[in-house]
């Protein structure tokens, strides 16, 4: 709805909701008993490739579009380097557990 306001409108939108503070924000988290959260069905890995490192992003998904981060990191090295992207395989080869059982590969 602001892209709506902001570039096919021209006005600005008002935000009304913030996150608050830091404090209210970090007693709103879940605190998860294993790697994975109960209810997570899928796991992907977002890679971004940058001249010096590759980021990513592990996310596990359930029902009704829930979703949860897993795990960030940063893998430094060159995208043309084959030693960065060995570093990779490791990343996405890992197996996050869900409680009382197996777990996900984001490759497997």
């Amino acid at each position: 709805m602001q892209v709506a306001y902001n570039t096919i409108f021209g006005r600005l939108r008002e935000n009304r909701g913030g996150l608050g503070d830091a404090e209210g924000l970090m007693a709103r988290r879940d605190e998860y008993l294993a790697e994975l959260p109960e209810g997570a069905l899928v796991l992907t890995c977002g890679i971004d490739t940058q001249d010096g490192r590759l980021e990513y992003e592990a996310v596990g998904y359930g029902h009704f579009n829930e979703s949860w981060g897993i795990e960030k990191g940063i893998i430094m090295g060159r995208p043309d380097s084959d030693e960065t992207w060995a570093k990779l395989d490791d990343v996405l080869d890992k197996e996050y557990l869900l409680l009382f059982c197996h777990g996900f590969c984001c490759r497997k």
